[in-house]
């Protein structure tokens, strides 16, 4: 059976890794003897109509598609016109934003055939085969479908692998691996991304991505992908995509001393929280070649980290930034302001904030405001305020929904606000005492981006 995995494009511009979860599922669909090719339309982008000639022309049995709630729209325009075209083609789709609206998108798009929710390795080789075999697809874990009779039916969940050694290394021979050609820091260095656990065991409020527990790769395994990475690919730059990568000390430690002992030259950089650092563990991993750490420190009053399931505290945010920056790591301090509740106070404190951690040597602070996404804590309280009307479908709503929560439960629609939210972030920058041109430049793009949005709104409204 010949099966198409793919990732839809993005509107704008931005730095693309590849897609590793593609790549986990299409290295165990390949093991399965599958043939399996893989296309990542956020790389080779070509337009809609000429992505959709190419696909029915190539004859697929099955298409894969996985996307993310920021793109999930490009995503159903491309089921949709997939279906049209050809509709004996089974469609399945995954990934974040599917996983946590499965049930909305099979009431709203007809022509999604199944969900595959969260990790999908197992479940979509099982899926594959009952459908190949003409079985039902009763008896596959972690899917949700319709059934002869046209109902909707969600399985349940697919118990989380423990072992996740035993999951293949993405299959990164099926991707045009040259394209990714991305550098994040200014050496020009490609950089790619991989994954040393799974898992969060936090419980933060604006994120969907908790499963109150962790599971860790073997660090020489792990270390194994990035030698095979850096030789095969000529890889020396890496993103590390953990959730929480200093959650465990020990794990740290083995990998770092694994990647020293090898000689390893590598950059790379890692997601930590201000609570999982100390001095020690950060000095090891600048010495095995960490030269970035990104917290999210998300606001600047001990009240709203409160409120959003936080679990941090001043005291160590300040330790872990001044103990980051002694020690010569670039730090990525990310900020979020509009959650609920949050008053014109409120936003004074995350402001001086900011100012603050920002006259750290090699700190930069990014801030933005507050995202409802699906399955959240947020979206929850969205939905007890009436701020997200009653009929409200993920996968029908046009305008995604970026909300300034406020004290008085009123809400103010992100698109109307454009200009003034950019001019806001224009002068929280001024206050900066290491801003730079090329961050002037990068918020003036984004400036017109915006005002040819509310252009192309408004245009919209009138006709």
């Amino acid at each position: 059976m010949k099966i198409l995995l793919l990732m839809p494009y993005f509107d704008t511009p931005k730095k693309i890794l590849p897609p590793i979860g593609l790549g986990y599922i299409a290295s165990a669909l390949e093991k399965r003897g599958y043939n399996v090719t893989v296309k990542d339309f956020q790389i080779e982008y070509v337009p809609m109509s000429k992505a959709i000639k190419q696909i029915v022309d190539e004859h697929y049995d099955a298409i894969g598609i996985s996307t993310i709630t920021d793109n999930r729209f490009n995503a159903i325009e491309l089921i949709r016109q997939v279906k049209q075209k050809d509709n004996r083609i089974f469609i399945f789709v995954g990934g974040p934003h599917f996983s946590a609206t499965a049930i909305d998108a099979l009431k709203n798009i007809r022509e999604i055939d199944v969900v595959v929710r969260n990790e999908g390795e197992i479940t979509a080789c099982e899926l594959l085969d009952a459908y190949y075999e003409q079985r039902s697809f009763e008896s596959v874990l972690g899917i949700t479908f319709r059934d002869y009779r046209d109902n909707i039916i969600e399985n349940p969940d697919r118990p989380l692998v423990n072992n996740i050694d035993k999951i293949e290394a993405p299959a990164w021979h099926l991707f045009k691996m040259e394209k990714y050609n991305y550098s994040f820091d200014d050496s020009g260095l490609p950089f790619i991304g991989l994954m040393s656990s799974r898992g969060c065991p936090y419980s933060c409020a604006f994120c969907a991505n908790s499963t109150h527990s962790i599971r860790f790769r073997t660090p020489s395994k792990f270390v194994d992908e990035i030698q095979h990475l850096k030789e095969r690919y000529s890889f020396e730059g890496f993103i590390f995509l953990d959730s929480t990568f200093t959650v465990n000390h020990n794990h740290v430690v083995q990998i770092c001393e694994e990647i020293i002992k090898r000689g390893l030259k590598i950059k790379w950089q890692a997601g930590a929280r201000v609570s999982s650092v100390d001095r020690k563990i950060l000095a090891l991993m600048r010495e095995a070649g960490c030269f970035r750490v990104t917290y999210g420190i998300e606001s600047g009053s001990e009240k709203i980290l409160k409120n959003v399931n936080k679990g941090i505290d001043m005291q160590q945010i300040r330790e872990a930034i001044h103990i980051s920056s002694e020690l010569g790591f670039d730090i990525s301090a990310f900020f979020m302001v509009g959650f609920p509740d949050e008053n014109l106070n409120e936003l004074k404190k995350t402001i001086k904030l900011i100012k603050e951690l920002d006259t750290y040597k090699g700190c930069k602070s990014i801030y933005g405001f507050t995202v409802i996404y699906p399955n959240t804590e947020i979206e929850k309280i969205a939905q007890e305020r009436n701020i997200l009307p009653k009929n409200f479908s993920w996968n029908t709503y046009q305008i995604f929904p970026k909300y300034i929560f406020t004290d008085t439960s009123k809400t103010v629609p992100y698109y109307e606000d454009s200009l003034k939210i950019e001019m806001i972030k224009f002068y929280m920058i001024i206050y900066r005492y290491n801003f730079s041109w090329h961050t002037i430049k990068i918020l003036y793009t984004r400036l017109l981006q915006n005002l040819k949005k509310i252009f192309n709104r408004t245009l919209i409204q009138r006709t």
